[in-house]
């Protein structure tokens, strides 16, 4: 088994990770400052009570030397103390358990200075505008890029060798793709190294490291919420059967919740003959689809832990009946001569989940309600399988 490092190794051996050769620049050793509120940054999240705790680390790089032993404990620390202002996670760690990072970004910074001459920049001091300089990018700022992507390159290792003594572990791929992802930036302090910088006009150093993660207790809820995420629910008329039709309205939810397709519309047409309804997301002849999508920022009502729970990961779609009713939305609607609402004719009804087509529990082949008002839900096992894997039934996977 592999032994893990102490703090105080993986301190010393930070600093060797830190260290430039004489002459490839001004910079001898490196130190790393804590700042608690990052310029142009966020300030952490109060974390007590939520089930996913949200962290960001920036760590500022000095051309002096100096100890670097108090930033690096400072960043674990701060860590440590997030995750135990949280009951839950606090206690899952106590009874043995182990939290887990699920979202992780990482960006290395540095100043526009390189071998005492002023490189080109991507930012000015704000951090946000784009840089304005007249300096061409030459060799000097490519070294820069280097030095911003070693460091968070650097950093980013050094703290993840340390979770395992913390009981933290990485999202299955996240390391990778964070490693894969890094950003780079060259920051205009002035054509000065952050210690030589003219605070006056550039106050924001340049030589930093920002990390930002999210830590939760259990992954499995996390990966069931993205499942969500990107989502399509179709609403087809796709067969021939000869359907003709101004009178196939259908008022859509799921899981109990409202939900639109384009201009916020929250219901199906598979009207087809032209009429001031017959405005389905795609047509293709007499063909109708109604896209409704479930993206990352409407997702939370959907697919909350409290609504996988209460519907297993399924997701229920319930079609109302809107033809021959007096809806407050839409008016008094003409309803259909044999069924007094909607027309009678099958359906399509599928959701499609990261390139998977999912069809409802008996097929995708629908009868719709065609009663005026009536409604009938249809049970799609969206995300079944990522619900029993975070309730533990793996036997029926």
């Amino acid at each position: 088994m592999k032994k893990v490092k102490t703090l105080n190794e993986e301190i010393n051996r930070m600093k060797s990770l830190f260290e430039y050769k004489k002459g490839t620049s001004n910079v001898e050793e490196l130190i790393i400052y804590e700042q608690e509120t990052p310029p142009g940054g966020v300030i952490v999240d109060e974390n007590k009570g939520k089930k996913c705790i949200d962290i960001l680390h920036t760590g500022t790089f000095a051309a002096e030397k100096s100890d670097s032993s108090k930033p690096f404990k400072d960043f674990m620390t701060k860590m440590q103390t997030e995750i135990n202002k949280n009951e839950s996670l606090k206690k899952q760690i106590e009874e043995g358990g182990k939290v887990f990072i699920t979202e992780l970004k990482i960006m290395g910074g540095a100043s526009n200075h390189y071998n005492g001459k002023e490189t080109a920049a991507d930012l000015e001091n704000d951090y946000t505008t784009p840089y304005a300089g007249s300096v061409e990018k030459g060799s000097g700022y490519e070294g820069n890029i280097g030095y911003a992507k070693s460091r968070a390159e650097n950093l980013l290792s050094a703290m993840v060798s340390k979770l395992p003594e913390m009981s933290i572990k990485l999202k299955d791929g996240l390391l990778e793709d964070a490693k894969n992802n890094i950003v780079t930036k060259v920051i205009n302090t002035g054509g000065k190294n952050d210690n030589k910088r003219p605070t006056e006009t550039h106050k924001n150093p340049g030589q930093i490291v920002k990390i930002e993660m999210k830590i939760c207790g259990k992954p499995e809820e996390t990966e069931i919420e993205e499942c969500f995420n990107n989502a399509e629910i179709y609403v087809a008329y796709d067969k021939d059967k000869g359907h003709s039709c101004d009178k196939a309205l259908w008022r859509v939810t799921a899981n109990g919740e409202p939900i639109y397709r384009e201009n916020d519309l929250d219901y199906a047409s598979l009207n087809n003959v032209g009429d001031k309804y017959d405005n389905a997301t795609k047509k293709s002849g007499k063909f109708r689809y109604n896209i409704f999508n479930i993206d990352k920022i409407t997702a939370e009502k959907y697919a909350n832990i409290d609504k996988i729970r209460e519907y297993k990961g399924n997701l229920d779609v319930t079609l109302t009946c809107l033809s021959g009713t007096n809806d407050p939305e839409l008016g008094k609607l003409k309803p259909h001569s044999s069924s007094g609402g909607c027309h009678k004719d099958t359906a399509t009804l599928v959701v499609k989940i990261g390139g998977e087509t999912i069809a409802p529990e008996g097929g995708a082949t629908i009868k719709p309600p065609y009663g005026p008002g009536k409604s009938t839900t249809f049970r799609i096992p969206a995300c079944v399988k990522q619900y029993k894997k975070m309730v533990g039934d793996t036997e029926s996977l």
